[in-house]
């Protein structure tokens, strides 16, 4: 369970870590607008744009930029959430009466 846990986040975090710093990406531009045209930085008016400018500068690897960080802040804690979760449902599933045990996920 440990082990599938931490691939689980890991699959999860190579899956949707480009939406993710699209999405960062497009917020800080929003937020700073002013600022963003008055230097070099690039003001992005969709989350397409901001794939299409990212791929552009930075290559494909532009898009897991912080991809490191986030697998190592949620690997670890998803493997630990699996690995409770499992012992805490195999501990209820034995205190329970035999009727309620449908019930557990």
């Amino acid at each position: 369970d440990f082990i599938a846990g931490g691939c689980a986040s890991i699959t999860s975090k190579l899956i949707l870590q480009p939406l993710d710093t699209c999405k960062t990406l497009l917020q800080a531009s929003r937020k700073a607008g002013a600022a963003h045209q008055a230097s070099k930085t690039p003001v992005y008016t969709s989350l397409l744009d901001v794939m299409v400018k990212v791929i552009k500068q930075k290559g494909p690897k532009g898009l897991y930029r912080g991809l490191t960080g986030s697998i190592a802040t949620s690997a670890p804690s998803s493997a630990v959430f699996f690995t409770a979760y499992q012992a805490a449902k195999q501990a209820l599933q034995g205190a329970l009466p035999e009727k309620a045990r449908w019930a557990l996920p």
